[in-house]
Formats: structure tokens, C-alpha cells, sequence
């Protein structure tokens, strides 16, 4: 969700929402629009690239955001990011799923459809969104990735 820096305290959505960074010193700008993640989401990232020939999942970062019951789910879409292969199937649509057990989460990767090749790009950094700051781990998202809160 994204709040326009001139916004005087606005209404969202029932829920957990947890403000959101992903450039360093944009929430010192009083110019900057404030962004938030909502509570049981999975929001999919990369790094910031100059052109659609680099690969901006190298490495994958996943945002995630528990709600009221400790869970969380998200999807990315992948292709080769060019051509229209994708009409024949030639893409991924990846689902992620977040669970906490106790003082732990769990983050993985829990289905997969099309036939883009991410075989090797299951690593991925994880990043729980927490009300006392970011926990990050990375692993392989097969496997599932454990992050101690």
C-alpha cells in the first residue's frame, strides 16, 4: 500500500499494516510516499537493475508480513522476461507460504506451475517484517527457510 507523503492520517484497511523500506533514508523524506505491507502477505523482490537484461532475482528477496494468525502467503510470476514464449507455457508461477510455530517461521515454496527452468533459483533471502524490526535469513526454498523471531 502506498501512502502519498501529503496524506494526513489515512484510513487503511482493517488489518495488520506494517511500514515498509526498500531504499535506505526514504523514511527520513518528508517528500517521500510512505509504503506498507499488509499482515499475511508475501510480497516478491529484487534488486534494482539498470536494464531487462540483468537479473534482478539474483538474489530473490521475499518481504513477508504474519497476520493474526501467524501466517502468510504470496505468488510471482517468472519468465525469461522476453519473446512470447510465455504463450507456450514457458513461465513459473511460483506460491510461497510463511508459518509461524512458537518463536520460529517458516518460509517456502509450496507449488509451482508452467515450464520456465528456475531449477538453481530456489536460494532466496527472507525478510519477516516484525514490530520490533526485520529478521532476515536466506536458505533454499524447497527445503523451507527457518528464521528464529
Amino acid at each position: 500500500l502506498i501512502i502519498p507523503a501529503f496524506a494526513n492520517q489515512p484510513a487503511l484497511p482493517k488489518g495488520i499494516w506494517k511500514e515498509l523500506s526498500l531504499v535506505e533514508g526514504d523514511q527520513n523524506d518528508k517528500y517521500q510516499a510512505k509504503m506498507k505491507i499488509r499482515g499475511g502477505a508475501i510480497i516478491p523482490t529484487g534488486k534494482i537493475i539498470q536494464n531487462t537484461t540483468e537479473n534482478s532475482l539474483d538474489p530473490l528477496t521475499l518481504l513477508v508480513c504474519l497476520d493474526e494468525q501467524g501466517k502468510a502467503s504470496g505468488n510471482m510470476y517468472w519468465d525469461a522476461g522476453d519473446g512470447w514464449s510465455y504463450k507456450k507455457g514457458d513461465y513459473s508461477l511460483l506460491q510461497f507460504v510463511a508459518e509461524r510455530n512458537g518463536d520460529k517461521v517458516t518460509v517456502k515454496l509450496t507449488k509451482k506451475t508452467g515450464k520456465y527452468n528456475t531449477e538453481n533459483k530456489d536460494m532466496a533471502v527472507i525478510k519477516i517484517i516484525t514490530d520490533q524490526g526485520i529478521r532476515q535469513a536466506s536458505g533454499n526454498l524447497v527445503e523451507g527457510i527457518e528464521i528464529r523471531l
